[in-house]
């Protein structure tokens, strides 16, 4: 099933789904606070984004 979209379309809603950045983890660490909670919610995600971005493309692309 594939949506009717522009490829603009596309192009946002899979930059919006991309993981965290790696700042966030880099403001953590310079301020001494929340590195712990930072790390986790690099890797949540990362992982979370792939199956995200195989559907998304799936049904916009």
């Amino acid at each position: 099933m594939r949506l009717p979209v522009s490829h603009r379309l596309l192009d946002l809603v899979v930059t919006s789904a991309l993981p965290a950045a790696q700042n966030l983890y880099t403001y953590a660490s310079s301020h001494g606070v929340g590195e712990r909670l930072a790390r986790d919610s690099i890797m949540v995600s990362t992982v979370l984004s792939v199956p995200v971005l195989v559907v998304v493309a799936a049904l916009l692309g």
